[in-house]
């Protein structure tokens, strides 16, 4: 298989980032998005000090974007794993209705089949620069 060759990784990785790189955003707007209130707003009221929104926000969009390179997507994957998982323990704990919750369990279980399918053969390959694996 050529390093070209686009497979079904490719297409769900480009999926996952395109979604996070829409609505990660979100996170970083101080106004009022709808009737849910502002990002940060709700990151307090979640018991988070506000500035976690913009955190989380900026997290998700340097996964998304980390996402976007071959060589870069076990690690993005993982990183949106840790985030989701906090994302559903704070929608379970903070008892959110359903529809407001839904997202964070199907993008997480995204996250995991993207982090199986680019798990390093090789460690140190994983972990070495992009210079030296050449």
């Amino acid at each position: 298989m050529t390093d070209s060759k686009r497979t079904w990784r490719d297409y769900l990785s480009w999926f996952v980032a395109s979604e996070f790189l829409l609505f990660a955003p979100l996170k970083l707007y101080p106004g009022p998005i709808g009737d849910w209130g502002s990002y940060p707003d709700r990151f307090a009221r979640w018991g988070y000090p506000s500035w976690a929104s913009y955190v989380v926000g900026a997290t998700e969009i340097v996964a998304a974007l980390l996402l976007l390179s071959r060589r870069t997507r076990f690690g993005a994957a993982v990183m949106l794993c840790v985030v989701l998982e906090g994302a559903i323990v704070t929608h379970i704990l903070a008892h959110d209705p359903l529809y407001q919750s839904i997202a964070a369990p199907v993008q997480l279980t995204l996250a995991i089949v993207l982090a199986l399918s680019h798990w390093p053969s090789d460690w140190k390959a994983a972990l070495s620069s992009p210079a030296r694996s050449r």
